[in-house]
């Protein structure tokens, strides 16, 4: 299996607000009452678009972003300045994070941490989110695995071709839709997706790119361990986007790791919204 990433860029980019949205995810909510409850200043890491972080800066709440894309960095620039909003972004790889400030709040959402393939680069990313934390700050990140990731004597599957996602591009009128094709490798925990985007416009199809979207997943027990060699003293794993812990077989929680240095406060708050996430 080719361990290629996903190029976000093109006509990935541009379609990106179009068919990941705050309410197919269902985090927006709960990630602005961790920044809430738990302190500013926050740092959303693969914060692409804006999608969640123009949200938090619109309601006055003290957010960064980072990405390692620049044409989504430039889309969410564009937004910012439609919105009359001053947002500040960094484009940076998680894994050579490196901002003068240090956060109360860092939140990695919608599976972006899964873009990380080398163990190695994984275990240098939350190193440097661990330097980055104000004491007694935390980070949040949002994870998935296959929804039978933990039943004993998994073979490799290939799924077949599937809808992702669809929507009606405004400018033209264009039907984007998103397919999907899945192949996991449950001895290396790694999932390839190939990725078609097909472009209709009337009866004619004007686009038919394809990508492939490779990702590593982990379990919530496996990934609370990273987290504790990487300096984290108090970790946690709430299934999805609420107060329950997660079970070895979800297929969607958000690993939580925090500095102690400080006055110890609450670690995660319950939230409204469910998860039904899907990386980036």
């Amino acid at each position: 299996m080719s361990l290629a990433t996903l190029d976000y860029s093109g006509i990935v980019a541009t379609t990106y607000d179009l068919l990941v949205t705050n309410d197919a995810i269902g985090d927006a909510g709960y990630f602005r009452d961790i920044i809430r409850d738990h302190g500013e200043p926050a740092l959303e890491i693969g914060c692409g678009t804006g999608r969640l972080l123009l949200d938090c800066v619109a309601e006055g709440l003290d957010v960064e972003g980072v990405d390692s894309s620049p044409e989504m960095l430039q889309i969410c620039r564009h937004k910012a300045e439609q919105r009359g909003l001053t947002a500040a972004v960094h484009a940076q790889a998680m894994q050579r994070l490196e901002l003068p400030r240090r956060f109360r709040t860092l939140f990695v959402p919608a599976g972006s941490f899964m873009l990380l393939l080398d163990p190695a680069d994984a275990e240098r990313a939350l190193a440097r989110f661990h330097a980055h934390l104000a004491p007694g700050g935390q980070v949040l990140v949002a994870l998935e695995q296959p929804a039978d990731a933990a039943e004993p004597g998994r073979a490799r599957r290939d799924a077949g071709w599937r809808p992702r996602r669809q929507a009606v591009r405004r400018e033209d009128g264009a039907t984007i839709e998103c397919w999907e094709r899945v192949r996991d490798d449950p001895g290396r925990q790694i999932r390839a997706s190939a990725i078609r985007y097909t472009v209709r416009l009337g009866d004619r199809t004007i686009e038919r790119p394809e990508a492939v979207q490779t990702t590593r997943w982990y379990s919530p027990h496996q990934f609370c361990r990273l987290l504790e060699r990487a300096g984290f003293a108090e970790t946690a794993a709430p299934s999805g986007y609420t107060a329950r812990r997660a079970e070895p077989g979800d297929a969607a929680f958000v690993c939580v790791g925090r500095d102690l240095s400080a006055q110890p406060v609450s670690l995660v708050r319950p939230s409204r919204s469910r998860a039904e996430t899907t990386a980036r």
